[in-house]
This record gives structure tokens, C-alpha cells and sequence, in this order.
């Protein structure tokens, strides 16, 4: 809107020290520094207001650094917007509070045609209309402003013949509103208003001018004064002039009495392009194409390029600055509106016009040398890419290549000639790779869906119609932006797809190719996160292979070799926690510490090799009591944490790793001094995670456990009650489909159930009954959780039983310890607890109905437990409970041998 202040920005922008290619670098340079430096009290905060936030075509990027804004903030930000999937799933990662717009009141509307009716200057000849009318004509508005605006501009439009008070009393008098069921009211009253305003402003031997005209606005990339535009669509400028003027009866925005023509959606309200580029089964006005928009513009600013320009300075060189009129905006978008208006499988626009295949590469390349200019703003000063292509005469496609290819900021540029350049080299696997890597560039910006789909589709036709050289790199790269939208959006086929195309790739990479270990890495990555998805066993050993013979293929010095040790020792933790297998965890564990001594004290990522260690060797703590394990992990993370001061990023994560140690510590030792140091660490790990922090929610869990603890030790209700309140707020930063709400659900069942235990009150029990519930639908089988959750559901039933003796209770309990059962192996060290566990259910329900089949399968449960190791404690417990047992049903059926 204000073109003048761009050069400034962008000038003081490139003072900032270092690169910034992301939007939060210049949130920080432009917003937040000056608006702290004022040095108010946080209770004043600067509040942006942003208006239609659907309507932004990059309003994903905006979205994606909102996210990060730091909290407390000295900004808040008001969005409005109507439904949009990918604002819904942005703003849900948010602290938000939504509120539904509605329409609209009467009383609102009727003053608002009161104020520009009654007390404007419209002649209306001894019709002024009346309350009674005023009432009638708000009503029809049904709640919408923007409707209501229109119906104004109607009555007040000098190109309509008819008195004001005649136009009004058409509009009141119009049909009743007719829902149509595949849009919404609205759409349906803004139709008709639309519809009627352009029948009667533009005749019917009109409206062919007038959707032409429309259609140039609709893709029009700037504003330009009259004659220009006239010049660029074809439009005789007679004609331009007087539907510019007539359309002002329809301009919601920006300055009706300008000379300038602008882009559609800076002039009217977004209902109304939707109105013209929306087909409709009424033929008032025939639907505008955006191809075919795009299309017109690119071949008229083809010839005003290639056919009046150029020629008329052959034999003479042409600057920048010599250009007049529409020249520059033909010279800057040609190749935007030929990209967008050319289906890739068309070389020509349409027959008889300019054609890109008729323009010979040195017109092409006068071309480049006005173009630049246009562009080398964007650049920053000496740019090699300008240098070069400024001193070259290079064929269209590879000129395509250079432009923008080493700059973020003309990355736009760089992407609609490589647009251009697939529809000339349609067969070329470098320039469908090269834009597909535009693509990917440009997707890290703007996290925008559509351009990770443009990514894949360029990927993907630079795999047709035949394998080339280089293509196990293309494989690789397609795999690689499917699974990253995958991670997006949860498609299980992407994964598929991806996995696919990674077994294809290393087929083509075998032992000798040098990349045959990245192959290998990446294939077992993504099995890694399908079994990770699914629980499928073989997935997980799939990915345990080929991290094995990407390690053999990475001998010391290779520089990967880090890296395949750390994701194998990773990938066999994760085996472990699955099947319960100890040498898993050692052999993690040996490759950890191999990892470390690849990571010197000099090296930046050392405390993560520490972590790793340190986070293994408590797992085996936890598995086998060893305090040496547990000592070394805390000294280990005691040295991450020295490694990362304020304000390194991690620094959060090694409090939160250390807290959690000390704290597995106490567990074992009782020492409150380790629980109190836990407590501290975890709260300052909380003050470096403001909303709307991606791991607050993981700091509160593990603060609020933390003071569960203490509250278990010392009974003091603060630490209980605090917990609580923190586990709440932690699901509440974990909505549907947070991965990690089923552990928050869980979390907080738990402390309700203390809290139960503690003041016996009955609906604390049933919220943790219900929370468990609702996290078992969230680890479906095969989830290597839901056993750990059948559990949870079924320890708070039973309680709940020996409170109220509801014996479907009872009945629940053994239903899900049944299950949880199922889903352990023998070897898995939770096992013996769980036989125990239902054995005990089951002894519970024989002592109350003496059910033969009850105490049978308790007697099952005992013996399949004296197979367990003789130092499992629930060995013993079963040797004391099975002769009791055999008692009672020899009792019941009298058999021989239950007596013995």
C-alpha cells in the first residue's frame, strides 16, 4: 500500500548484522526492540490488529513466527478470519482465545444507513426514506456490514439513471433470501446484491469489456494509472476510464476518485472476486479463469516486450530507465503471468499470438538486461549472479537457473523463470530438480502446503518419463519432501510413498556407491517413524539392519560416523523400550560412549553427545538398579549443563535432564536435598519455556511430577495442588492431536487419584477414570503405550471398586488387565507385575461369586509366575499364594490332585 517506504525498509534491513532469511528477525528488529525500549510496564502492550488473514497469499509464513513470539510479549496480535484449515491448525500451536464474529445487529446496521442516509447529501427529491424503510432495507443486510456498504454505494452510484430512492426501493423490495445449501447465507444475499449491481451498471453488450477488465485486475500484480492499463489489457481507453468509474458503485477499498487501477483484491472486498471467479449456474456474469487472467496479460506483455520494446531499440542499447508507461511492469511480470497462465504441457499461450518459442535468445537476453535492474534491489551490492548473467549470453533455461539461486530475496523471481524454463526444456532433469529445490527453499520460508505440493509435483516429473544418471539423488529428494509432508499432515501414504522411493534409491546406490550409507540412514529414518506411527516389529528391525551396515560403511575418520552411531544407539533404545531386551541397552549404550569420545570438550555438540549417554545410562538404571548408572548420569548432564549457559538454546533441556535424574535419585536414596534441587532445576527450566514455547507443556509435566513427589514424601497439600494446576495447563497446551496429550491425560488422571487418596473425594476419582479413558483411545493397539495404559484405567477402576463395590468395576479391571497382558512379552520386565495384578483382580471377583473359572485361571496366573527368575520378587509372592489357592478350589470341585 505504500511503495514509497519499501526501498527504506529494505535498506535498513540489510544493516541488521548477519543473514536474517526469517520473518522473526525483523518481528525482533522492528517491533519488539522499540516497543521495549519504551520502557513500559508489561501491562501495556502494543496491539496489532490484523484484518482477513485468509486473504494474505503468504499468511502461513506470518503465522509459523508468530509461534516463537516470547511470552511475556510486548505485543498482542488481534487476527480475524474466516474458516482456513491451515490458519486452524497454526493458530491451534498458539496461546489463543478464539471468539466466533457474529453478525452484525440490527441496531447497528440501522445506524449505520441512518448516518449516510439521513444525514449525508444525497439529493433524494422529497423521498428521504423513512424508519419503517430503514428497517426494512437492514434486515436485508441479514447482519452484513459488507452488504450493507454495498447497498450504499448503489444508492449514491451516478452512473445509474434512476433517483436514490427509487434504487433503494428495488434493493428492499428484492426476493426474499434463498438458502442454497452449498453456501452459506451469506454467499447467497452477497450474490444477488453483486448480481443486480452488475446488471445494472454495465448493459449486456458491456459486460464482455467488462469481464476482460476484471479479469486483468484479478492478477494484476500493481497498481497502474489508467492509459497503462488500458495499454496492457487491450482495452480501448475510453472504455477503461468509464468501467473504472461505474465500479466504484462496488469499491469497498482503497480510493474510488483515483486514476490508478489496483489489483482486485486491494480494490473490492474479498466476496465480491470470489463473486467473478466463482462459477455460478447464473449467467448475469460468466465466471473469470485465473489461468486464462494470466494467460492475457503474458501475451500482451509479451508483445509489448518482444514485439513494440525491443525492436524499436535494435542496433541501440536500452537501460532501465528509459523505459515508459506499462513497460517496466511487462518487462518485470511477463514471466510471472506466463507461468501462471501456461499449463506445463503448453508451450504456446494460444495459437496466432507471441509465442516464447518465436523470441531468439539474444532478444531473450536484452530482455534479461532490463530485467535485472527491475529486480537488483533484491540483491545485495556486487552480487556475482547479476555480474554474470550481465555479462553472458546464455540460452533462456539457464539464465533461469542463475537468477536468485544464491539470494533468498529473489527467490520469487528465480522460481517463475524456472517455471518457464520446464515448459521449454519439458524433458530437462536438471530444471524440474532445480525448481523443485526453489520450491523447497522457498517452503522453509513460507511453511505453506501449497508449496511443499509444488515441491513434490516438480520432483516427481523430474523422475519422468526415464531413469537418468542422477537419479537415485531425485529419489532422495522426492522421499525426502514426502515425508516431510508426512510429518505435516499425518498422510500414512506419504510415509508409504516415501519409504518406496528410499528402497528404489538405494537399489541404484549399491556397496561400492559413495552414497550408499546415506541411503542406507535415510531409509532406516523413515521406518524408524513408521513404526513409530504404527508399532509394526518389522519396521523396527528393518531400520535396527540398515543402521548396522551404514555403520560398518562409516569407519573412523568418516565424518557421518557420529552420526550412524548416535542413531543406532537411538533406534536400539527404542528396541529395548519396545521388547525389554537388556543387551539392546548396553550395546546403546557402548555406542553412545563411542559417540562421545567423536565429540571432544572443544566440540559444539558435545553436550548432546552427553545427553544421549547420560539419558541411556538411566534407562538402565531404571531397569536394573545399578547406582553407578544413575551417578555418571548425573554427572554426565551436570557437565552438558556447564556447556550450555544462558542463553543457549538447549539450556532448558539440560535443566529439565538433570532435574529428572536427581530426581530418579531420590526415588532411590531418599535424600530430599536431590528432590529439592529437582524442584528448583524444573522451574527455571520453566521460566526459559514461555508460552507459546513448543516444550512448555513438557516442563510443567515435569515440574508438577516433581512436586507429586514431594507432596508423596512430605504431605504438604501446596505441592499437590500446585501439581494438579500445572498438569492442567499442560493439557490444555496439548489439544487433539498433540502426540504427547495421552501422556498429559494420564498425568493428570494420576494426581487426581492421589488427590483422592488424600481427601476421598469421589469426583476426583471419576475426572482421573474419565481422563484415563480418554487417553486408552489415543494408544491404539499395537502403541507400544496402550499396555501401560490398559494398566493406568485399570488400577483407577479397582480403586474406585474397593470405595464403592461396583462390581462391573471389578469386571472392567480384569477385561483390561487381560489386555495389557496380551500386549507384554515374557521377557519384558513389567511382565511378572502384570500376571500378578490380574491374579489379584481375579482372586478379588472368586472371593465374592466362587466362580470355578475365576480361581482356575488365578492358579494359571501363579504357575506361569514360578517361571519367572527366582530374584523376581513376584516369584515368591506367588509360591505363598498358589497353595491357598488350590485349597479353595479343591473345596469347590473336590479334585485329587488340587489337594496335593
Amino acid at each position: 500500500m505504500h511503495p514509497r517506504a519499501i526501498a527504506n525498509i529494505a535498506d535498513a534491513a540489510r544493516t541488521l548484522d548477519g543473514p536474517h532469511d526469517k520473518l522473526g528477525d525483523y518481528f525482533t528488529a522492528y517491533i519488539f526492540d522499540p516497543v521495549r525500549a519504551l520502557d513500559y510496564p508489561s501491562r501495556y502492550q502494543l496491539v496489532v490488529v490484523v484484518d482477513g488473514l485468509d486473504e494474505w497469499r503468504n499468511h502461513e509464513s506470518f503465522l509459523a513466527e508468530l509461534v516463537h513470539i516470547p511470552s511475556p510479549s510486548p505485543l498482542k496480535f488481534v487476527l480475524t478470519s474466516r474458516f482456513h484449515y491451515s490458519i486452524e491448525r497454526a493458530v491451534d500451536k498458539m496461546r489463543t482465545r478464539k471468539y466466533p464474529l457474529p453478525p452484525a445487529s440490527q441496531t447497528v446496521i440501522e445506524h449505520y444507513f441512518h448516518q449516510h442516509f439521513l444525514s449525508g447529501d444525497i439529493n433524494w427529491r422529497g423521498r428521504k426514506p423513512d424508519d419503517g424503510k430503514i428497517h426494512r432495507l437492514a434486515a436485508r443486510a441479514d447482519g452484513l456490514l459488507i452488504w450493507a456498504a454495498t447497498a450504499r454505494l448503489l444508492v449514491t452510484n451516478k452512473f445509474d439513471t434512476r433517483y436514490p430512492h427509487e434504487i433503494l426501493d428495488q434493493i428492499v423490495s428484492s426476493e426474499e433470501k434463498v438458502v442454497n445449501q452449498k453456501n452459506s447465507p451469506e454467499d447467497g444475499q452477497l450474490e444477488r446484491l453483486y448480481r443486480g449491481a452488475i446488471s445494472t451498471l454495465f448493459p449486456p453488450h458491456v459486460r464482455g469489456i467488462l469481464r476482460k477488465f476484471l479479469a486483468a485486475t484479478v492478477v494484476l500484480q500493481e497498481a497502474l494509472p489508467i492509459g497503462d492499463f488500458a495499454h496492457l489489457s487491450g482495452i480501448p481507453e475510453s472504455n477503461t476510464e468509464e468501467i473504472h468509474q461505474r465500479l466504484a458503485a462496488l469499491q469497498t477499498q482503497g480510493d474510488p476518485k483515483t486514476n490508478l487501477i489496483s489489483p482486485a483484491i486491494q480494490r473490492f472486498h474479498t466476496s465480491f472476486v470470489e463473486f467473478i471467479t466463482t462459477e455460478s449456474d447464473n449467467q448475469t456474469f460468466q465466471a473469470i479463469s485465473t489461468t486464462e487472467a494470466h494467460c492475457m496479460l503474458a501475451n500482451r506483455c509479451l508483445e509489448i516486450v518482444f514485439v513494440e520494446l525491443l525492436p524499436s531499440f535494435r542496433g541501440k542499447t536500452c537501460t532501465y530507465k528509459e523505459l515508459r508507461g506499462v513497460e517496466p511492469y511487462a518487462v518485470k511480470f511477463w514471466p510471472l503471468h506466463f507461468s501462471s497462465g501456461t499449463p506445463r504441457q503448453q508451450l504456446m499461450p494460444t495459437s496466432g499470438t507471441v509465442g516464447i518459442d518465436l523470441i531468439s535468445e539474444e532478444a531473450m537476453h536484452r530482455w534479461v538486461t532490463l530485467f535485472l535492474p527491475c529486480i537488483a534491489a533484491r540483491f545485495q551490492d556486487s552480487h556475482d549472479s547479476i555480474v554474470g548473467i550481465q555479462k553472458s549470453v546464455l540460452p533462456y533455461y539457464k539464465v533461469a537457473v542463475m537468477i536468485g539461486n544464491e539470494d533468498v530475496t529473489t527467490l520469487s523471481y528465480h522460481i517463475q523463470c524456472l517455471e518457464i524454463a520446464t515448459r521449454l526444456q519439458p524433458l530437462d532433469k536438471a530444471t524440474w530438480k532445480a525448481l523443485g529445490l526453489a520450491y523447497r527453499r522457498l517452503h522453509e520460508q513460507s511453511q505453506s502446503n501449497r508449496d511443499l505440493d509444488k515441491e513434490i509435483i516438480a520432483f516427481r516429473r523430474g523422475l519422468e518419463p526415464a531413469p537418468h544418471p542422477d537419479c537415485s539423488t531425485s529419489l532422495n529428494d522426492l522421499a525426502n519432501a514426502l515425508q516431510t509432508r508426512f510429518e505435516q499432515r499425518g498422510a500414512s501414504n506419504d510415509l508409504d510413498e516415501a519409504i518406496s522411493l528410499h528402497r528404489e534409491a538405494l537399489l541404484l546406490r549399491p556397496a561400492s556407491h559413495p552414497d550408499h550409507s546415506m541411503s542406507l540412514n535415510n531409509l532406516a529414518n523413515a521406518l524408524q517413524t513408521r513404526f513409530q506411527q504404527r508399532g509394526a516389529s518389522n519396521d523396527l528391525d528393518g531400520a535396527i539392519s540398515l543402521h548396522r551396515e551404514a555403520l560398518l560403511l562409516r569407519p573412523v575418520p568418516h565424518p557421518d560416523r557420529f552420526s550412524s552411531l548416535n542413531n543406532l544407539a537411538n533406534v536400539l533404545q527404542t528396541c529395548f523400550e519396545q521388547r525389554g531386551a537388556s543387551n539392546d541397552l548396553d550395546e546403546a549404550i557402548s555406542l553412545h560412549r563411542e559417540a562421545l569420545l567423536l565429540r571432544p570438550a572443544s566440540h559444539p555438540d558435545r553436550s548432546g553427545s552427553l545427553d544421549n549417554l547420560a539419558n541411556a545410562l538411566q534407562t538402565r538404571f531404571e531397569q536394573q538398579g545399578a547406582s553407578n548408572d544413575l551417578d555418571e548420569a548425573i554427572s554426565l548432564h551436570r557437565e552438558a549443563l556447564l556447556l550450555r549457559l544462558v542463553p543457549h538454546p538447549d539450556r532448558s533441556k539440560s535443566l529439565n535432564n538433570l532435574a529428572a535424574a536427581l530426581q530418579a535419585r531420590f526415588e532411590q536414596r531418599s535424600a530430599s536435598e536431590d528432590l529439592d534441587k529437582a524442584i528448583s532445576l524444573n522451574r527455571e527450566a520453566l521460566l526459559l519455556r514461555p508460552a507459546p514455547h513448543p516444550d512448555r507443556s513438557m516442563s510443567l509435566n515435569n515440574l508438577a511430577n516433581a512436586l507429586q513427589t514431594r507432596f508423596e514424601q512430605r504431605g504438604a497439600s501446596n505441592d499437590l495442588d500446585e501439581a494438579i494446576s500445572l498438569h492442567r495447563e499442560a493439557l490444555l497446551l496439548r489439544p487433539a492431536p498433540h502426540p504427547n496429550r495421552s501422556g498429559s491425560l494420564n498425568n493428570l488422571a494420576a494426581a487426581l487419584q492421589i488427590c483422592f487418596e488424600q481427601r476421598s473425594a469421589s469426583k476426583d476419582l471419576d475426572e482421573g477414570i474419565s481422563l484415563h479413558r480418554e487417553a486408552l483411545l489415543l494408544w491404539v493397539a499395537p502403541h507400544p503405550n496402550r499396555s501401560g495404559s490398559l494398566n493406568n484405567l485399570a488400577n483407577a477402576l479397582q480403586t474406585r471398586f474397593e470405595q464403592q463395590g461396583t462390581s462391573n468395576d471389578l469386571d472392567e479391571v480384569i477385561s483390561l488387565r487381560r489386555e495389557a497382558l496380551l500386549l507384554r512379552p515374557a521377557h519384558h520386565p513389567l511382565y511378572s507385575i502384570l500376571l500378578k495384578r490380574l491374579a489379584i483382580a481375579l482372586r478379588i471377583r472368586f472371593d465374592q461369586g466362587h466362580l470355578l473359572h475365576d480361581i482356575t485361571e488365578a492358579i494359571s496366573l501363579y504357575e506361569r509366575l514360578l517361571d519367572c527368575p527366582v530374584e523376581d520378587p513376584n516369584r515368591s509372592w506367588s509360591l505363598k499364594q498358589l497353595p491357598a489357592a488350590l485349597r479353595e478350589r479343591h473345596a469347590l470341585i473336590g479334585d485329587h490332585w488340587d489337594s496335593h
